[in-house]
């Protein structure tokens, strides 16, 4: 049995964590934007 590439692991670890990152913030995104939630922030100020 070969080693475990413990590089390429935390590789492919960081990759699938970081896809699921974006596919669970797009559709909150876009969610936002039909809302209007994003126009309503901009209008508010700081």
């Amino acid at each position: 049995m070969a080693p475990l590439d413990t590089a390429a692991v935390d590789e492919a670890v960081g990759t699938v964590f970081g896809d699921l990152g974006v596919d669970c913030t797009a559709p909150l995104i876009v969610l936002g934007d039909r809302l209007g939630l994003f126009r309503a922030l901009a209008g508010a100020g700081p």
